[in-house]
């Protein structure tokens, strides 16, 4: 019997060799079904295994799973062709068709069916796959033959594809068309390609990809063979197997008609510019485009390229008109210097200017901001000869006052502002209604001239809460009864203040913030937070039940409330909550569901930062949240070491074999 160790290596071997020899089997069972049956007997039409029919339709009650069918003429059937189990067709040099006036496929395939020949199928007339429809289950094997002049209203005239699809040798598959007319030769559903095995026809695609470049779905054939593929969606190309988009050709480029400026930027002017382009096969392009624009923009109508790139670098050009417009102004506004100049009932208007310090500046409708000046040539000089009729005059009477104050008038074209400037020696009253309640941020300033905004300059305020002055306290969030008091600083101007007043002062918190099992969480609003609010954070995973869809798994619920005088707060507004994540879950892919009172979950668009989710919450009327993670399938790793198993069996038995077969020779 000899060494058994003697054939280990030659086990080894033909164990690779094992996959090899049954991917040949497939080879010769074609060649043996290439074989043709007698010659015909005069006056058939077809022919099944040998045996010869005249009448079309008994030919295919005849045709069964394992049996080939051989055109002798021309053929017509009455309705579609279904094929199942395993069949072969032979159409010769015929045609086989659906007859005139019928609807449907020539053939469905839900078994294998494989065509030999050089005949064609033509005349069928569907929803989808008019010559062939190759159902999820069916294999479609054409070695040569003709598929033209079918036509579906949907999709596929020549073939619909939803299960296996081969081409090999001199098979067509062209000539076909959709319900609008246009080429609809081999349609494949999303994941199906084109088996080509020494291909050498010609045939026209489409696929059902939404998009192109995405995990490989412009990919239609893998094989090998000189044959060539068109694509039935002019929108591409074929390329070896691959749709592309089909090149740039031209471009068109239109202007929404907004308003543009010397001082519009390309970049902005590029947001009002569309551009759509053209292929090579004169429909729309179908590519990512992107476009630059290139000229100088004047106040005038000024010409504007357009460059646009296809997705391969290919470039097409076009020219826009753009109509350029000077900058109006739309409002006036004044700057009054930190020391105003002192002002009498006779003082001249050219003192708020010339010595004063006050300025004025115009906002434009190409939204920048611009000095206006006393002259054209100073107004020139600043800012440009286009903007020579924006300079300003002033009008006013400073005898006619009121509290001091006098109305100055400044006007610019058609534009005027009315502004006021303190006239010496008047009184100034303050009222209840001058005073302002305030709010703000802890931590936020307090000036005291805020609760009295229209006070002049030369007049203090003096702001104390509980007789502290406002600026020395350090306020936590609360309402507070301030009490302001007056002094006149410049009693060249001013007569004294005497009056007390009272108002209130509301400082916000910036958060509310707690702790639940030792973590801290957090509630803030951009606004800030009124300081009765009470923000709380719960865990009631054990008095919860929550059952998420899929492979999540709950592992926390966490219950929010939001309370003013133990009263829930209706009307929150948007806050931002920070909610702090398990230290055993910190590790883990973590989604934020939220629950309703049906237990439904909607997922929470939540950020993790650090150690804490942070959402946005606008409601606390039902406000549970699930802190969920993703469950790992063991499929996969089943599936391999059933693989692995059957590996190691089918080695063992060839071993056995051989070293048996070695024995018996000895």
């Amino acid at each position: 019997m000899g060494d058994p160790k003697k054939f280990i290596p030659v086990a080894g071997l033909a164990l690779l060799l094992t996959p090899v020899l049954f991917s040949a089997a497939p080879a010769v069972f074609s060649a043996a079904a290439e074989e043709q049956d007698p010659e015909p007997q005069e006056g058939a039409v077809a022919m099944v295994d040998g045996e010869n029919f005249t009448v079309f339709e008994e030919a295919l009650g005849a045709w069964q799973a394992g049996s080939a069918l051989t055109l002798l003429a021309d053929a017509e059937t009455q309705e579609t062709i279904s094929v199942s189990g395993e069949k072969t067709l032979y159409l010769n040099e015929f045609a086989l068709s659906l007859a005139e006036g019928g609807s449907g496929s020539v053939l469905k395939v839900v078994g294998k069916l494989t065509l030999y020949g050089t005949g064609r199928i033509t005349g069928g007339n569907a929803e989808q796959g008019g010559g062939v429809y190759v159902d999820s289950r069916g294999t479609f094997t054409m070695n040569g033959g003709e598929i033209s002049g079918n036509t579906a209203t949907l999709d596929g005239g020549g073939i619909y594809v939803t299960g296996s699809c081969a081409l090999s040798g001199k098979a067509t598959v062209t000539g076909n068309t959709d319900g609008a007319g246009n080429d609809s030769n081999i349609f494949l559903t999303y994941g199906n390609k084109l088996h080509v095995s020494n291909f050498s026809g010609t045939a026209g695609v489409t696929t059902a990809a939404d998009s192109l470049y995405k995990d490989d779905r412009d990919i239609f054939a893998d094989g090998d063979g000189s044959g060539t593929f068109s694509a039935d969606d002019k929108r591409y190309v074929a390329e070896n197997g691959r749709l592309a988009v089909a090149p740039l050709s031209s471009i068109e480029a239109t202007y929404s008609g907004e308003k543009v400026f010397p001082t519009t930027s390309l970049e902005r002017l590029k947001e009002l510019v569309e551009v759509t382009g053209v292929n090579v096969n004169g429909v729309p392009y179908a590519g990512e485009l992107s476009f630059s624009l290139s000229g100088r923009l004047t106040v005038a109508t000024c010409p504007v390229t357009v460059t646009a790139t296809g997705e391969n670098g290919e470039e097409a050009r076009a020219q826009i008109e753009i109509a350029v417009q000077k900058p109006r102004i739309l409002s006036l506004s004044v700057i009054a210097p930190d020391y105003p100049p002192k002002l009498y009932f006779d003082s001249p208007l050219s003192l708020l200017t010339e010595d004063g310090g006050y300025t004025f500046k115009g906002m434009y409708d190409d939204g920048y901001e611009r000095p206006i000046c006393a002259t054209p040539e100073e107004t020139t000089e600043k800012c440009g000869e286009i903007y020579i009729d924006d300079y300003y005059t002033l009008s006013g009477d400073l005898s006619s006052h009121e509290n001091g104050k006098a109305a100055i008038k400044v006007k610019v074209g058609e534009k005027e502002l009315e502004f006021f400037v303190t006239v010496s020696k008047y009184e100034v009253s303050v009222t209840e209604a001058d005073i302002a309640a305030l709010s703000v941020k802890e931590g936020n300033a307090v000036d005291a001239r805020d609760f009295v905004p229209s006070l002049p300059e030369g007049i203090a305020v003096l702001a104390t809460v509980g007789g502290t002055p406002l600026n020395a306290a350090a306020l936590p969030a609360d309402v507070y009864h301030v009490e302001l008091s007056f002094s006149v600083s410049d009693r060249e101007n001013y007569e004294d203040i005497l009056s007390v007043f009272t108002t209130s002062l509301t400082v916000l918190r910036r958060a509310i913030t707690g702790r639940t099992e030792g973590m801290e969480y957090s509630a803030t609003k951009e606004e800030g937070l009124p300081p009765e609010w009470k923000f709380g954070v719960k865990d009631v995973t054990d008095s919860v039940t929550v059952k998420p869809e899929g492979s999540l798994e709950a592992r926390r619920v966490y219950e929010l409330t939001l309370q003013q005088d133990g009263i829930v707060v209706e009307d929150a507004g948007e806050l931002t909550v920070s909610l702090p994540v398990a230290e055993e879950l910190r590790e883990k892919e973590i989604k934020l569901f939220w629950v309703d009172a049906d237990g439904n979950l909607e997922e929470v668009g939540a950020v993790r930062e650090g150690d804490c989710l942070v959402f946005s919450a606008t409601s606390f009327s039902h406000t549970r949240y699930v802190l969920a993670v993703e469950t790992a399938s063991r499929a996969y790793l089943i599936l391999s070491i059933v693989f692995g198993a059957a590996c190691a069996a089918g080695a063992a038995a060839i071993l056995f074999y051989l070293v048996f077969k070695r024995k018996m020779k000895l």
